[in-house]
Order: structure tokens, then sequence, then C-alpha cells
């Protein structure tokens, strides 16, 4: 009876460990110099928003093992290179993903060229709020992953102000994810003369914000959920968190390549678009806590 009842235990226990090995992936590959082609050793290779990474060997190669099956952004970073990401990456079910990575040495600090033109005393005057929440309130349930998850309203006050500048670029993060700063939006492109974001923002890359502009064209990119558009605080059950809403006035209108915006513009390419252009920047913080 005993040897019975062990021996459909082990059954079990091996039948539960090949499940759980079903439901996930591995994900390896070799980080390289784009221009020598030599590996790149001590490179962080992670899925952002996760506690899933690795580091590069002494020859370059990374591996990620039992990775949940999802859409993943994979973002590699190191002290030498630019910063580089790869979105919309599907792990499947006991798939051996393979993605070889080639990095661009740094030729300039892209934190430092993200600076700002000379001051302008208007802005002092300028404020960004919301119809639906104050600044560092908590945000209501509606625009949560607890309710209809849509994209809460923004608007600037005296927005006059801003005449003089071309566009309007906005990204909203969480600094306090449990696995560093995770994006929640973005979107760039917007009329600074005329700034006022509805609520319920279509998860769109050309989204209809209820008028036609003729000199400028809103654009959302993906964020750290691998969606295009928005996804809002959906922070740890019991956890508070706080939500950035950032928008920065740019003297520019952002130009990127069709290709580039169908596969998704990531916060990192619009900083690094945005670099040189931004004249000033206004903040609107949320706040969260998932019951």
């Amino acid at each position: 009876m005993f040897k019975a009842i062990f021996k459909i235990l082990i059954l079990f226990l091996l039948v539960s460990a090949s499940a759980l090995a079903g439901d996930t992936g591995t994900l390896n590959g070799v980080v390289t110099d784009s221009v020598t082609g030599e590996p790149i050793p001590g490179a962080s290779v992670h899925l952002a928003g996760t506690k899933f990474g690795a580091m590069t060997d002494s020859d370059g190669s990374y591996q990620i093992k039992q990775i949940p099956a999802g859409c993943y952004c994979l973002q590699i970073t190191t002290l030498s290179y630019e910063t580089k990401e790869f979105c919309n990456l599907e792990i499947n079910h006991e798939e051996n993903a393979s993605l070889n990575i080639s990095l661009i040495l740094k030729i300039t600090d892209i934190g430092k060229a993200i600076s700002f033109k000379a001051f302008d005393q208007q802005m002092i005057n300028i404020r960004v709020f919301s119809p639906a929440f104050n600044d560092s309130e908590f945000i209501p349930p509606k625009y949560t992953c607890n309710g209809l998850e849509v994209s809460p309203p923004i608007e600037i006050y005296d927005a006059s102000l801003l005449y003089k500048y071309n566009s309007i670029a906005l990204i909203c993060f969480s600094p306090d994810a449990p696995s560093g700063v995770k994006i929640h939006w973005v979107i760039f492109n917007l009329p600074a003369r005329e700034l006022t974001l509805p609520e319920n923002i279509d998860n769109a890359i050309y989204p209809d914000l209820g008028k036609d502009f003729v000199d400028i064209r809103p654009v959302q990119g993906i964020n750290d959920f691998c969606n295009i558009g928005y996804n809002g605080p959906c922070s740890p059950i019991g956890q508070e968190h706080r939500y950035i809403f950032k928008l920065y006035a740019l003297d520019t209108v952002l130009k990127f390549e069709e290709n580039e915006i169908q596969k998704g513009i990531t916060k990192l390419m619009l900083e690094r678009a945005m670099a040189w252009h931004i004249i000033t920047y206004l903040v609107l913080e949320g706040r969260y806590k998932r019951e």
C-alpha cells in the first residue's frame, strides 16, 4: 500500500514539474560590438518590469531561463555602450528563443543631452493638471487596472503661453515599481497651443483626440506592458505607488520613420529624439494603492 502511494506521489511530482516547465521559455544569444564584432562581457540583459535577466559572460553570451510565456521588452545596458531595447518580444511555452544583439559605443551622455534651452520666465505661470485628480492625490480606480483602465484627462492651464513652442511629449511612469521605473504611457507630437487630452484616448498609434490638426499628428508609443497607448496604475496589492505624468515642451515636431512608429516608439527612443529640443517640462503626480 505504501509503495503504491509513493509511486503515485512521484508520478504527481513529475507531472507537476513537466507542466511547470511547459509554461516557460528560454532566451539566449550573444552581445557584440556593432563595429568590431567583438563580444561584450558584463552587459546586463533583462526583461523590463520583471526579475528575469542575466549578465553576459566573457564570450558575450547570455541565457535567461524559465521565463513565463508572454510579451516583453528586452533591455540591454552597459557603461560604455548605448542602451538598446527590443519590445514586442514574444516568449512562448517551451520555446528556446535566440536573439543576438549588437551595441553602439556611446558618443555622448544621453542624460546630459536632454537639456533645456534658455529659461523662459513666462513658463512659471503654466500648470499641468487633471480634472480627475489633484496633484499628489489618489488616482480614481476608473483609470487603473482595477477599473476601466482608461487614460485620464490632462490639461494645461494657460496653454496660450506655449504659442512659441511646436509640440508636447508626455511620458507617464511609476518610479516605485518592484523592478525599477515602469513606463505606462508614451505619447508625443501633441499640439502645444491647444493641449487638452480627453479621457479614454484609444490605444492606437495615431489616436483620435477629438479634433483635426493641420500641421501635427499625435503619435502613441509602446509602454513596458508591450502595448501601444496607456496602461493604468497597477501596483502590487497593498502597496502605494506614485505615478508621474511628465510633459515636455519642445521646439520641434518629432520625426520618426513609419516602420519605427508601427513597431512602437519606446521611452528611450523618444528621449533621444527630444535631446536638445526641450524648452521646459511640467509634472503631475498621482498615487494609487491597489486593495
